[in-house]
């Protein structure tokens, strides 16, 4: 286990994103509805929000991904939206992959299942990008990394972007003992 050891190679992640949630972050009682904030942000119309409920109504889902599916919302903004309505930091991952020793802090499997991939690690601290912030996919990835996990949100191509880059360098950096001839 990594308890308590700064991944080697691991950097610290910047200010940017230190913390999970601000200290101005919305509380439960405070947050105004995603739909709304997106409305006010000009991401999209009332019209286009309205739709989307009546739709979520009748077939579920969560509204961020209805507006996705209609073509009315861009992931840049929905990642916005969610970094924005639950007070966690925006990360843009479209021009960096993270280091190896970073990588290594969670199974490959977590990552792709979760959406998730980590972008930094101090002490008993990792923090890992996420396409989809839920305190689900948060539980799964601290229990997966055996590490207090910070949560930044990420557009979900940038995300599968750089899961499919690190752990494929990953691979190539620390190759299973099977590919060395062991058993």
């Amino acid at each position: 286990m990594n308890r308590g050891r700064k991944a080697e190679g691991a950097k610290s992640p910047s200010a940017g994103y230190r913390a999970s949630k601000g200290a101005n972050a919305p509380t439960d009682a405070t947050r105004q509805p995603i739909g709304q904030l997106m409305v006010r942000s000009r991401m999209i119309t009332h019209m286009q929000l309205a739709d989307a409920l009546v739709l979520q109504a009748t077939s579920g889902g969560r509204i961020g991904k209805i507006l996705l599916e209609q073509g009315v919302l861009s992931e840049a903004n929905l990642a916005a939206a969610l970094s924005e309505h639950l007070g966690i930091p925006l990360i843009d991952l479209s021009r960096s992959t993270p280091p190896a020793g970073v990588v290594a802090l969670l199974p490959e499997s977590v990552a792709r299942n979760a959406v998730a991939v980590p972008i930094g690690a101090d002490d008993h601290v990792v923090t890992i990008a996420v396409a989809d912030p839920t305190p689900e996919v948060t539980a799964a990835l601290q229990s997966a990394a055996h590490l207090e996990v910070r949560i930044s949100v990420a557009r979900r191509s940038d995300v599968r972007r750089s899961i499919d880059a690190a752990y494929h360098a990953s691979a190539e950096s620390y190759p299973q003992t099977e590919a060395l001839g062991g058993t």
